[in-house]
């Protein structure tokens, strides 16, 4: 499960998927968010007690840590396929710092990537005011009960979504992105595939049910005797 472990950051396999067209897939796969704290921040008890409510609310959650550069996060965000990027920053520098990883999702064509993040007052009602000009979501304030966190989360990502997978042929080169969107499209077939067995196994169990009573009730039938001539 990519929610069970920290991203690695590793390199994928390379693959080559015979897709020449676009794909596209309604997700039905839980709220996946990626949260990390910023480079040069250490700070991390607040964001692990919003990931440990967002986890018992059934959103998934990667985790990347803390002192993470922008670029680290963007590209684990990609990889994961995730639909929001949280960040929890309490050592100055944010604006320029959720602008940078503003501008590598715009530059890897990552924009449907949510954004939203906080700080426990080192960001300013007039900071959030610029970071959300600058394309952040939400900017969440000390003190903002982690119900209305969880709410915004579902609320803002948790429409379904048509995912839709770059077409390309056998030389197309293989993206993270791309590779992540096929992984998630596999994830929901798998999950279908499931769902079509485990109904196929009722259907048979109910079968086998109509059978053995169809077998008893002619087994409960009376049975004709032949009655004796008379003499």
């Amino acid at each position: 499960m990519r929610s069970a472990r920290k991203s690695s950051l590793l390199p994928r396999a390379r693959a080559h998927p015979r897709a020449s067209h676009l794909a596209h897939h309604a997700s039905r796969l839980p709220i996946r968010v990626l949260t990390a704290v910023p480079i040069c921040d250490g700070h991390d008890s607040a964001i692990n007690t919003i990931n440990l409510e967002f986890i018992r609310q059934g959103i998934e959650v990667i985790y990347l840590g803390y002192h993470r550069s922008a670029g680290d996060i963007v590209r684990a965000a990609i990889q994961e396929d995730v639909r929001a990027i949280g960040l929890s920053s309490y050592n100055g520098g944010h604006i320029e710092f959720f602008a940078e990883v503003m501008d590598l999702l715009k530059s890897h064509g990552a924009r449907d990537i949510g954004f939203f993040g906080g700080g426990g007052g080192t960001i300013t009602p007039a900071d959030a005011r610029i970071m959300k000009k600058n394309g952040v979501d939400r900017i969440f304030f000390a003190g903002t009960p982690l119900k209305e966190m969880v709410e915004f989360v579902k609320k803002t990502y948790g429409e379904p979504r048509s995912a839709r997978i770059p077409s390309g042929g056998r030389a197309t080169a293989l993206t993270d992105r791309r590779l992540a969107k096929l992984l998630t499209a596999a994830e929901l077939n798998v999950q279908r595939s499931t769902f079509n067995v485990q109904r196929s196994t009722f259907n048979v169990q109910r079968s086998t049910f109509n059978v053995q009573r169809s077998h008893r009730a002619s087994s409960a039938s009376p049975v004709p005797v032949a009655r004796a001539k008379r003499l």
